[in-house]
């Protein structure tokens, strides 16, 4: 019987108690905040009852983080994201950040394969997109690779150390 949450040389996992310190070091590193929204840090407390209060339930918490572990012996290698879920129009944002020292070796697109394929199949989403800082070359190259279409160029959407850069909207539809 096939894992719904494996293939590709990666494992999905619910988060745990003990993932808080991973989030720690992700939510911590400013050199990566260009790439998203958040430009927050979060001390481990706050990360630790984040995690305990996670249902981990996309259609309770709309949300659902996963953690990406290597298959062949549970190293962790990062997280993958479902968010921003509406029901009613049956979509979800999606990201994945593998942590740098991983990058480059499939997981990323082996990861976010195996949450849009949970997505589509289980939630019946009709479509997963995600915003792509314009300076992010190689999240853009996976998202195309992955079979999403690039379908706008939203302006000044990302701001970070005062300066503004487009975001590409990426969609897939199921």
């Amino acid at each position: 019987m096939a894992n719904v949450f494996e293939g590709g040389g990666v494992r999905l996992r619910p988060m745990e108690l003990a993932d808080a310190e991973l989030f720690y070091a992700i939510e911590n590193d400013s050199d990566e905040w260009g790439t998203s929204l958040f430009f927050t840090p979060r001390s481990l407390h706050f990360l630790h009852e984040y995690v305990n209060g996670a249902s981990n339930d996309l259609l309770e918490d709309k949300q659902l983080r996963l953690i990406v572990e290597r298959a062949t012996d549970g190293v962790t290698l990062g997280i993958v994201d479902l968010f921003d879920y509406d029901i009613v129009c049956a979509r979800a944002e999606v990201g994945v950040f593998i942590l740098r020292e991983f990058r480059g070796n499939g997981y990323a697109t082996a990861a976010l394969r195996l949450m849009i394929d949970y997505a589509f199949t289980y939630f019946r989403l009709s479509q997963v997109y995600a915003f792509v800082n314009e300076t992010n070359t190689d999240a853009a190259r996976l998202f195309c690779r992955l079979g999403f279409e690039e379908m706008a160029v939203l302006r000044r959407w990302f701001c970070f150390k005062g300066a503004y850069y487009d975001a590409r909207l990426f969609q897939l539809l199921s």
